[in-house]
Order: C-alpha cells, then structure tokens, then sequence
C-alpha cells in the first residue's frame, strides 16, 4: 500500500476514562498537527492497562472501517515498550509494542497479511522529546496527524519486524488449543472470550467456571438446553456466552479472564489448560 494516506479518519482506544482530560488532551494532539480529521472513538473505557480487552475491541472495530483509516491505541502499562506503525491491510495502526496489535496478524495466517512494521524512533514528529507518561498524547497521537499529513512511514520510524510472542498469546492460542479466557463483558452482560468461532462444531461443548453448554447457538434467544446459558459465534466473530434476556455476567459472577474451555461432544476432552 502507499505509505502516504488520504484518510480524515483517526480512531482512538484508550484506558483513560471520560472523567480526566486526558482524550481531550489526545484529540488536541493529533488535531494540533492536522486539524482537518474525523475523530472517532471506539472505546475509553478499556479496564486499565488490560491488553486483551483493547486487543479485542480494536481488532473488532477496525474491520468496519474504509481503507485508510488510521487506528490509534493508547493502552500502555509499560512505557518501555517500543511505540509502532503498522500498515497492514491498507491501514494503519500506531500504538505500542505490548501484544495489543497480535490480533490482527493472526487473523488467517497467510503471508500476505503481514504487515510493514516501524519503531517509531523519529522525535522530531513528537509532542516531547522523550516521552514517559503519556505516550499516546506525545508520540502515537502526533504521528497519526503526521501520517495523515502525508510524512511517510520510513520518516516516522525504522522498519523493524513484529515479535508475535507477547502478553496476549492466548488470542493467537486459543483456536490451537481450544482454551482462552473472557477478556471483555459487554454492556448487555454478555462474556465475550478471545476464542475464535470460525470453524467451531455444532457439538462443541463450552466449559465455563461451574457451567458446561452443550452445543451452538445461533441467536440469542435460541431456547436453553439443561441450563440457562447459550454460547455462540457474536457479530465479531469470538465465542460469547450468554443468558437470553439477562446478564450471563450477573448470573455466573464471572468476569474478565475467566478461563474459557472447548471440546467436541465427540471427541476426547482437551487436556489443554487456559
């Protein structure tokens, strides 16, 4: 793809909640360098420093939108680690090198889908000089106003390669070895987990907490087996369970990373462990 974008979209996911300044203080930053940008927010409201949850809610997201669009991500527990651009499927991603972008290069493993990976290693196009506390403010958020602008990719950073062994292994795991954990509860309560649905049997029986699901299904209010929960494939593609026209996360008193376990009603349980 061309390293240069024409995009006017930048969308932003963060942990900082809604009551500091601090996703003013983003927008102002990217807005400070190219003013003429649509800004959309996927979420702020990321529990903080929780990698696969931002992960998740990018790699859903990011999909819906036109070619082009830039992707910022400032969930950062460890501000040590590298600040990237990635280009991959003509878009483009800037945030750090923590496990939050493994979602997006797993998604069918073929070569074409590897991205053009730079350390953004370039100060000159950051707010600060060095930035330690608020990187997405003073590095991520002036890079993608720059991108925007038009500074190629090889300005913004060195090319380097993505190491895909990082703290959210369980989302490239979980298909190979049918075990995974929760790792976002939608409003509606229900336990969305990192495990991809494609290719999932009919007969696959779900093992959550104390509560086993025996089979698929298809809608929400699909009628319930011998228990209340359903499990099944959600719009975005991950295994979620569910209780129709209630909260599965009220009932069970689960949350994020709750082991997830999968097996086939006729097959041999899997002694793979989340």
């Amino acid at each position: 793809m061309s390293q240069q974008s024409n995009s006017t979209i930048v969308t932003l996911t963060t942990d900082f909640g809604l009551s500091d300044p601090w996703v003013a203080e983003l927008k102002a930053a990217i807005l400070g360098v190219a003013v003429d940008l649509t800004l959309i927010d996927i979420s702020h409201t990321i529990t903080a420093f929780h990698i696969p949850q931002a992960a998740y809610l990018v790699h859903t997201a990011c999909r819906r939108f036109p070619s082009g669009s830039i992707h910022v991500v400032g969930v950062d527990p460890n501000p040590t680690d590298r600040g990237l651009l990635l280009l991959l499927a003509d878009q483009i991603f800037i945030g750090p090198d923590n496990g939050v972008f493994a979602p997006l290069l797993t998604q069918d493993g073929t070569e074409s889908d590897a991205p053009r990976v730079f350390h953004l290693d370039q100060p000159q196009y950051w707010n600060h000089p060095q930035p330690t506390t608020f990187r997405a403010r003073d590095l991520f958020g002036p890079v993608a106003g720059h991108w925007a602008r038009g500074v190629a990719a090889a300005q913004l950073g060195s090319a380097t390669t993505l190491d895909l062994r990082n703290p959210v292994d369980s989302l490239s795991e979980a298909t190979r070895c049918l075990a995974g954990e929760v790792v976002h509860v939608d409003r509606f309560g229900n336990l969305i987990t990192c495990i991809r649905a494609t290719g999932l049997s009919q007969d696959t029986i779900v093992q959550i907490g104390a509560h086993s699901i025996n089979g698929l299904s298809t809608t929400y209010d699909d009628p319930p087996g011998e228990q209340p929960l359903l499990a099944l494939a959600g719009s975005s593609g991950y295994l979620e369970i569910c209780l129709p026209r209630g909260s599965a996360a009220q009932f069970t008193g689960l949350g994020q990373g709750t082991p997830v376990t999968i097996r086939s009603a006729t097959g041999p349980a899997d002694t793979c462990e989340p």
